[in-house]
């Protein structure tokens, strides 16, 4: 505003004693207030659901959804099954009965399901291990045996890149993506009463009543002063005018501690505009002025240069996690599922060599 003034040669003058201390007020009071004492510019921005007339300007397209704070990472322990092995073993289990058939066939001799033969140098292909192959195959053969060679080299790869991207940046767990799962967890959006009725207007009274456990009420100043700090303990509806700010506040941490939620949104196109006063001779000029200031960038450059003038205020502050490690060493307990199923496997090869033991006795005897 003190830009646009400067361009028409007149003279801002802010009327303090309009606005109050703690809080703020409403947009339906703020045009009240500046039609009774002739403010030519009632500094407040709303969007599409409070209607629209002709001497609005609008500023931006926007949106609004809910902040939710970040889901924590998955313990080391689970990267291990998330390479998708337990995936893998029906087609080891195909490969394996397809090879021993086709090589009994190539011998004369019928099909069969038994297949314990093969299973070492399937396995071990997949594996990308080494593994002795039978003399006179064919070139059939021989190029099914090098596909799963292929297979393997490719899987491992895999399976180490993603481990390693996994230890270095640790994926998050069971994200949320519903109303449902947020009552799960028992979180709930802080919220103020003006901008309850505005959700209760864009999506219904059922949706409000049917999901009242989940909103708490709260004071304009505590609910401002919470979420630009940021308090994990409660999900925030934000426009994407303020979002921008708290995420480049957050840029300083290993880990961003709030993200944006792509399915809880409550309110998908939403144009921010300025309502002027009726027959206000400044909607033209002040129009104009708006779309330069769009063409030419300096909006967005503005934009982006009030994060530091919020910052010199104290209004918002770089978020800062001094008890974060950026490094830790392996643990016992983060190969528990190695652990465990290594100690399975050698339970079932002992049965098995039981077994066999017993079985080889009782044809001797």
């Amino acid at each position: 505003m003190l830009n646009y003034v400067s361009t028409i040669n007149a003279t801002l003058k802010i009327c303090w004693h309009l606005v109050p201390e703690d809080g703020m007020i409403q947009l339906g009071e703020v045009v009240r207030l500046s039609e009774i004492h002739d403010v030519d510019f009632p500094l407040g921005i709303h969007g599409i659901e409070h209607g629209s007339t002709s001497q609005n300007v609008p500023l931006e397209v926007s949106s609004w959804f809910l902040m939710l704070p970040m889901e924590p990472s998955l313990p080391r322990a689970q990267f291990f099954i998330m390479l998708g092995f337990e995936k893998i073993t029906p087609v080891l289990l195909l490969l394996t009965i397809l090879l021993s058939t086709a090589h009994r066939i190539e011998l004369g001799l019928r099909p069969s399901w038994r297949c314990y033969v093969l299973g070492d140098r399937v396995l071990r292909g997949a594996l990308a291990q080494a593994f002795f192959l039978p003399r006179r195959l064919s070139v059939k053969l021989m190029l099914v045996y090098s596909l799963i060679l292929l297979n393997g080299f490719t899987f491992s790869n895999y399976a180490i890149t993603s481990l390693e991207t996994w230890l270095v940046h640790p994926p998050s767990g069971h994200p949320i993506h519903s109303w449902e799962q947020m009552r799960t967890l028992n979180l709930k959006v802080l919220i103020v009463p003006s901008e309850l009725d505005s959700m209760t207007k864009a999506l219904g009274e059922e949706f409000t009543e049917s999901n009242s456990d989940l909103f708490e009420l709260s004071k304009s100043g505590n609910f401002q002063d919470k979420r630009l700090a940021m308090d994990q303990s409660y999900a925030y509806p934000v426009t994407c005018t303020l979002w921008p700010l708290l995420e480049h506040a957050q840029i300083r941490l290993p880990k961003p501690e709030f993200r944006r939620s792509r399915e809880m949104v409550l309110i998908p196109l939403l144009i921010m505009a300025m309502p002027l006063p009726k027959n206000s001779m400044f909607h033209k000029s002040l129009s104009r002025y708006r779309a330069r200031t769009h063409q030419s960038g300096l909006y967005e450059f503005w934009f982006k240069r009030s994060f530091n003038e919020l910052v010199a205020l104290r209004k918002i502050h770089y978020k800062v996690n001094d008890d974060h490690q950026t490094y830790r060493d392996f643990e016992w307990q983060d190969f528990s599922y190695v652990w465990l199923g290594f100690v399975g496997g050698t339970i079932a090869s002992s049965l098995v060599l039981l077994a066999e033991i017993g079985y080889h006795r009782w044809q001797l005897n």
